[in-house]
């Protein structure tokens, strides 16, 4: 059983669920609120999927804005797939403020669902796919929507890229379900996982896995190689502050960045004058060398 799957057991299982306690409560209320949106979560929680492919949240509009942030959210117009995420407006404004379910599956035209908090029960419900009252669907990227790509041999990564097979980190937030597609906005720390497969000529070339599963697509600026420097060095994926940097990787840095902090994109070669290329907001805004950077 794939998270889709588990996702829309879980869902099932607590059909005929009466006032919502068990979900409302684990949100962390301690008195009744709308639940159909902490139904949702606490599916998703249960499945180890909550705030990686379905947000946490108790508002529906919050849950648009999430799936929306990372151009996941459809409008009425889609066919949804199960799994998705269905949001209602039952003025037809289309806002997805009055209420949110799991779609459990379509069929000759409907739409079916699972839905806390109808009725104050979670119970089953269709609609016609189009419905004025539908205003939209989260679209979750589960696992299984990230095609295996084809095999191809290790000796076509270019000069500058991670071979197959390399233990890498990864820059969190920085991940896409497609190779076709750019990797997302968000910023954050780092993960750890393994490069299973570069696909040349794409725009996210190298897919990642970690525990087994595959995790995503990215490109080269926001993975680094694991331990391939000196002692003294600076792991690629490392946020730091730098003085001075250099246009290339031959001649040693002079130009003063007012020691702004950047991220390790890639370490070049030991033996060059500027080794370690930096990158700021997604673009290499220099090179320098271990004199000239300090870990934050």
């Amino acid at each position: 059983m794939n998270k889709r799957e588990e996702f829309l057991d879980k869902a099932s299982k607590q059909m005929g669920n009466n006032g919502g306690q068990k979900f409302w409560s684990w949100y962390g209320f301690n008195y009744r609120v709308e639940w159909c949106a902490c139904f949702v979560s606490w599916c998703a929680n249960e499945v180890g999927v909550m705030d990686i492919k379905i947000p946490k949240f108790s508002y529906t509009l919050n849950g648009v804005n999430w799936f929306q942030q990372r151009n996941q959210y459809q409008g009425r117009s889609y066919v949804p797939n199960k799994g998705d995420i269905i949001f209602f407006d039952w003025d037809g404004g289309g806002t997805g403020k009055d209420h949110v379910g799991i779609v459990e599956t379509v069929a000759s035209g409907r739409v079916h669902t699972i839905e806390g908090n109808s009725s104050d029960m979670v119970t089953r419900r269709s609609y016609s796919l189009g419905a004025a009252v539908i205003s939209g669907y989260g679209v979750p990227s589960f696992v299984e929507d990230i095609p295996e790509p084809p095999f191809i041999p290790e000796q076509i990564i270019p000069v500058g890229g991670i071979s197959i097979g390399t233990n890498v980190f990864y820059q969190q937030g920085k991940l896409t379900n497609s190779a076709e597609k750019i990797p997302g906005n968000a910023v954050g720390g780092t993960g750890n996982a393994w490069v299973k497969s570069y696909l040349p000529s794409k725009t996210s070339p190298y897919l990642l896995m970690k525990d087994g599963i595959n995790i995503g697509y990215t490109q080269r600026e926001y993975i680094s190689r694991v331990n391939q420097l000196p002692a003294n060095g600076i792991l690629e994926g490392t946020n730091v502050f730098c003085n001075l940097i250099s246009d290339n990787q031959d001649t040693s840095p002079s130009k003063s960045t007012g020691y702004q902090s950047f991220w390790v994109a890639q370490y070049v070669d030991g033996n060059k004058k500027s080794p370690y290329r930096l990158v700021k907001d997604g673009v290499t805004k220099g090179f320098t060398n271990r004199d000239n950077i300090a870990k934050v």
